[in-house]
């Protein structure tokens, strides 16, 4: 269900594409190739909490859109935790709260919010 959500919010499509000029510069590019499989991951720990540590620390991968969701399985197999991880680039913290609501509300899929002026 996370993947097919995931899916479903364009932002979560594009990646950080780097630019010849300025040296240094990057854009957003739409991945060609984005597969939600390649960043939603089932962790079965018998300690969530202390799992989320070292899935924070490990850096994103550069070569795809910057952010990953780790399912958190504890030994209750009535509850989990979900780990959404992503580069500030990505969204601000109401961009966060923006994401969140879009992935995790009930009902379908929102397609995102309209952009505003710019």
């Amino acid at each position: 269900l996370l993947t097919a959500r995931c899916s479903a919010v364009p932002g979560l499509r594009r990646r950080i594409h780097d630019v010849l000029l300025p040296v240094g510069a990057a854009a957003w590019a739409s991945d060609a190739d984005f597969d939600p499989a390649r960043h939603v991951f089932l962790v079965r720990t018998p300690d969530p909490e202390a799992a989320a540590g070292p899935l924070m620390a490990r850096p994103l991968d550069r070569d795809l859109p910057p952010w990953e969701a780790h399912v958190l399985a504890g030994p209750d197999p009535h509850s989990f935790a979900v780990l959404f991880k992503f580069h500030h680039a990505l969204a601000d913290g109401l961009g966060a709260l923006a994401l969140a609501a879009m992935l995790f509300d009930e009902g379908p899929p929102a397609r995102g919010p309209a952009r505003g002026p710019a």
